[in-house]
Order: structure tokens, then sequence, then C-alpha cells
């Protein structure tokens, strides 16, 4: 399942590393269409969140990561250090308030679905057979949104699925996906399952900046403005890394004409629009 989950994270990545071995390396600027920039690299960000979110978990001090990382340099030494990982603490504790009643419960199940042809092997962690309840130290992203989308219809399909499923981050992000019927989840899962075995065989033109698209038309309802929406997060700006500049994209969608944003829209609705428009407001 993991395999499917990176798929639909940038099919044309996926198609190109796997299927036609291109592996291309990049130092991006910024490094998600939908992360607000932030001082530290992505990866070691991450790897702090989770040790301060589980020493907040267990009421440990986090002085002891914090003395580790400026020993490394990655945080300045002086007031300014002090403040991110304030910020990093405030935001672990603020998750804790909303998970913990959950936390006490989370076991990690080992399943196995047949769907048609095709037979998925993953791990899911719940605390519930009644709901999905998740939770990452980080800003909730895209790919959580795709990753959980898959979480979400697998449960439905285990379980009777009686209650939304939530997935809850960092700065009171949160993702909540509608309860459904276990042949809705079915017929959802087959779908991307059969569209994963088309695309790496020939690349689908499904991207970020599509998917910000279709979210702005269903929060707005208006054209321009969600394709003014696409536009700024293809081209970029100073704070925004444009998807236009991804090495990968760039070696199938050369340039932005009418043809290939039409395609980029399409891609959009077809694959995206089912996950979006699961999701409770």
């Amino acid at each position: 399942m993991k395999n499917v989950i990176n798929f639909w994270n940038n099919p044309i990545e996926y198609f190109l590393k796997n299927t036609i071995k291109i592996n291309l390396f990049e130092y991006y600027k910024k490094e998600n269409l939908d992360e607000e920039p932030f001082i530290l690299n992505r990866n070691i960000e991450n790897k702090i969140n989770k040790k301060v979110f589980k020493n907040v978990l267990k009421n440990i001090n986090t002085k002891k990561i914090f003395k580790y990382y400026v020993s490394l340099g990655i945080f300045p030494k002086k007031n300014f250090g002090k403040i991110i990982f304030e910020e990093i603490i405030k935001n672990s504790k603020n998750l804790k308030n909303k998970i913990y009643k959950f936390y006490n419960n989370k076991k990690k199940k080992k399943i196995k679905i047949k769907i048609k042809n095709f037979i998925i092997y993953t791990n899911i962690e719940t605390n519930s057979s009644k709901r999905l309840i998740k939770w990452k130290p980080k800003i909730l992203s895209s790919y959580d949104k795709i990753k959980f989308w898959f979480n979400h219809l697998i449960f439905c399909i285990k379980n009777k699925c009686k209650n939304n499923s939530k997935i809850f981050g960092y700065k009171n992000s949160k993702i909540i996906f509608k309860k459904l019927s276990k042949k809705k989840s079915y017929n959802y899962i087959l779908k991307y399952l059969i569209g994963y075995s088309n695309g790496i065989k020939n690349p689908i033109f499904l991207t970020k900046s599509g998917m910000m698209w279709i979210e702005s038309f269903i929060n707005t309802k208006n054209k321009k403005k969600s394709k003014k929406e696409f536009i700024k997060n293809w081209n970029g700006n100073n704070y925004i890394y444009g998807e236009k500049n991804n090495v990968y994209i760039k070696k199938i969608i050369k340039n932005i004409n009418k043809k290939n944003i039409k395609k980029i829209y399409n891609s959009s609705l077809k694959w995206h629009y089912p996950i979006l428009k699961n999701i409770k407001k």
C-alpha cells in the first residue's frame, strides 16, 4: 500500500523514478506547496517535532533535546533559537490536549484486503473499531491528506464506519473524512488501484497545484479565483516553491499551454475531487 500512496502523492515523479528509472536530485528552496516556510530543513524539523512531542506526551523535560540540536548548530544559540523551540513545545502541547484521551488505546493492526485482482497489505494504527483517529506532530500537508484518505477507505472496508475519521496536526491543522459505507469505500479504492496500475505505464498529469485549484473551487465556487490559486502555486513566489520548478514535473509538463492546463485540471477533477469532496469542513 505504501507504493500506491507514494504514487498518488506525485504520480509524475513516481512514474519517472520507478518506470523510466530516472532519478533526479534537487535541493528545494521551499519544500511543500501547502506547508508554510520554516527555517529548519523539513526532515530535521520532523525529527525534532517527533522527539519533542514524545516527551510532551510523557511529561518529560525537553531541555536536553534543545541543547543537543544547539550543539549540532541546528538552532541558533541566542534567543531566536529558543523562540523557535518554544513554538514547537507550544504546538506539541496543543496537539496533546486534542488527542491524549485516544493515546492509551492506540493499537497497530495488520490488514490484508483483496480488491478484485489486487491484494493490499498494510498496517493501520487505530484506537477503536468504530472510528479512526490519528495525529502527526507537524502541520498537515497534501501528502497527509492523500495518505489518510487511503487509511480511511481501508478502515471503512474492514469496519462499520459509524463515525468520521480524523487526523490532527500542529497549528490546529486537521483533516476529517466523512463516514463511508463499505461498498463506497471498496469502489473508491478499486478506482485508485486501477489508476495506479495505469499510471505506472503512462504518466498522469496530477499535481499539487491542480489539487489546490479544485480545493479552492469547492471552497469559493468561483472559477476565476480558483484558477488564480492554481497559477499562484504553479509559478510560485518568495514564499511558495513553484511546482513548475519541480525537476520531475518539468520532464513531463515542459510548458504550461492550454492543452496541458486542461490535462492538469481534468486529472485533478478525476482523482483529487473524490478526496476533497469527502472532507468535512
